[in-house]
């Protein structure tokens, strides 16, 4: 029993446990049940969690070093499987998702078994209706919860948010989304996807549509396995770089680069060497013409003879 801690679900009993993964405290099995069906909490420590040097104990070296056994571990089963070592190959049924997505303008990227999106992926492509059944995760940053679903491809993005947010939002999703989102923020939302396949220096999205549906928002993108969209409120929103401005940012730099900025001595006498300019201009067009500039007038001449030639023949085949 946890000293002085009630129940975080519940709210009515002492708490017994508490959670590796966010600590949060529980008291039965049901509670604990509750508590991950609603956060999406996986109920695994965070091997990688910052420690600060005073909070660390005996037991800190020891989950430590029991993480750095299982790294060598997973490390040495990963140099052992010969499946990770294999050639590079696709299934018929791969090659068969990748041709179909080509078709509808997606471009689709599998990866290796070994990866654990490729595990992860339930996307499939039904052959009697002809359509995709994407497997999409729905990440909100704000609430630090995630979903996955299989929607069919003509799904509408607005009736996917529909569940979370809103008034018919499913009670326990709502119960999660709704104190950082907001009662009615399905109006007040933005939803990106990270463009894959953009070169940038930094990470950027695309904004999707939620008026569109899944297949009108994919087509024409990269997909790596499914799509992550991360759903967020439109005050978050600019801390999206999208596709869009990225490409705006780069032209306006180029166009920074090309022109030149005059320096204070030419800017003082520019009227002086606008003169200059023009004075030599009419010196130029007084002297006389020199043996290049007559030869590459006569050179002028003897094509625009021949182009003239050439007219007089076409005209008289014409003719007969």
């Amino acid at each position: 029993m946890i000293a002085n801690k009630q129940c975080e679900i519940c709210e009515s009993r002492p708490a017994k446990y508490c959670c590796p993964g966010c600590d949060t405290s529980t008291c039965s099995v049901p509670c604990v049940k509750e508590h991950k069906g609603k956060t999406g909490c996986s109920g695994l420590r965070d091997k990688t969690k910052y420690i600060s040097v005073s909070a660390m104990t005996d037991l800190t070296f020891l989950n430590d070093y029991r993480f750095l056994e299982e790294f060598d571990r997973v490390r040495d089963n990963a140099m052992r499987d010969d499946t990770a070592h294999a050639l590079p190959g696709r299934s018929f049924y791969q090659r068969k998702l990748l041709n179909k997505a080509r078709g509808k303008g997606i471009v689709l990227r599998l990866l290796p078994h070994s990866f654990t999106k490729r595990r992860q992926n339930k996307s499939f492509y039904h052959d009697k209706m002809r359509v995709f059944f994407w497997h999409v995760q729905f990440v909100f940053p704000t609430a630090g919860a995630n979903f996955e679903e299989r929607l069919h491809e003509k799904t509408f993005l607005c009736d996917i948010l529909a569940k979370y947010l809103g008034p018919k939002a499913d009670p326990s999703l709502r119960m999660v989304l709704e104190p950082v989102y907001g009662a009615d923020s399905i109006k007040k939302v933005a939803i990106f996807m990270v463009a894959d396949g953009v070169p940038s220096k930094t990470q950027v999205y695309h904004r999707l549509d939620v008026n569109l549906s899944v297949l009108d928002n994919l087509r024409g993108k990269m997909v790596i396995e499914f799509p992550v969209l991360y759903v967020v409120p439109f005050e978050d929103a600019n801390n999206y770089v999208t596709v869009d401005e990225c490409k705006l940012q780069s032209s306006q730099t180029k166009v920074g680069e090309d022109v030149e900025t005059p320096t204070d001595e030419e800017s003082t006498y520019e009227p002086t060497l606008k003169k200059m300019r023009a004075g030599t201009d009419m010196a130029s067009q007084t002297t006389a013409p020199d043996a290049d500039s007559m030869e590459g007038s006569s050179v002028r001449d003897d094509t625009a003879a021949g182009i003239a030639e050439s007219s007089d023949v076409i005209d008289e085949e014409m003719d007969v």
